[in-house]
């Protein structure tokens, strides 16, 4: 548990040195990865909004 707070406090410390855009940057950045990692997930498996498609026949 020591441990854990060690390194958050190291985060919090080096978090403080970056500025607000470097930060705003990275999180956009991020978001956008995540989304486009999930678009292709989705788009592998075939999972559409709509969900599974119903055979009426």
């Amino acid at each position: 548990m020591a441990h854990i707070g060690r390194v958050i406090t190291a985060a919090a410390l080096i978090a403080a040195h970056v500025s607000f855009m470097r930060m705003f940057g990275l999180g956009l950045a991020l978001a956008a990865l995540a989304d486009a990692t999930v678009v292709r997930m989705h788009h592998r498996v075939g999972i559409r909004e709509g969900g599974p498609a119903r055979h009426t026949g």
